[in-house]
């Protein structure tokens, strides 16, 4: 073998993309889409954060709309756009199947009940003090990363 064999393979591993597991293909999608992490920003981030920041007696409130506006753009995100007619118009509610309705939750669990468990495993320790400023700063960036990297592929037949 040659002396430098060992350093090539390791250079070759280094040029590889990033790839999500096998058992997140098809939920897990990249490169992320901008408009979709600007509407994440628009709807979870900036909300999250500007409580926060400056009304932190409203966090406790606030971490409940985080996991609901994080379901539903989950189950939203690539999904076509509705046509709505003019005059008074009133949207169609088109809901997910048993199927879809599963794997939003799972992907909601997976992220935001391992962001909240490892956020009490963390408060445990002396640097953070457990506070709903906290957990709301950490359901909001974990609610941001999920929905610019998770996407659930409807049914041909769509929701019902």
């Amino acid at each position: 073998k040659r002396p430098g064999a060992r350093m090539d393979s390791a250079r070759d591993k280094q040029k590889k993309k990033f790839s999500p597991p096998a058992w997140t293909r098809g939920l897990i999608v990249t490169p992320v889409p901008k408009d979709q992490a600007i509407r994440a920003a628009k709807y979870i981030l900036a909300p999250g954060l500007f409580v926060t920041a400056f009304v932190p007696t409203f966090c406790p409130q606030m971490q409940l709309y985080v996991v609901l506006a994080t379901l539903n753009m989950v189950y939203g995100r690539g999904r076509p756009k509705q046509h709505v007619e003019e005059g008074m118009p009133m949207p169609r509610h088109n809901f997910p199947s048993m199927e879809e309705f599963k794997k939003i939750i799972g992907l909601t669990v997976i992220f935001l009940g391992g962001a909240f468990g490892s956020a009490v495993l963390a408060a445990k320790t002396p640097l953070i003090t457990a506070t709903p400023r906290y957990f709301l700063t950490v359901l909001t960036l974990f609610g941001f990363a999920e929905v610019c990297l998770c996407k659930i592929y409807p049914k041909k037949t769509g929701g019902k």
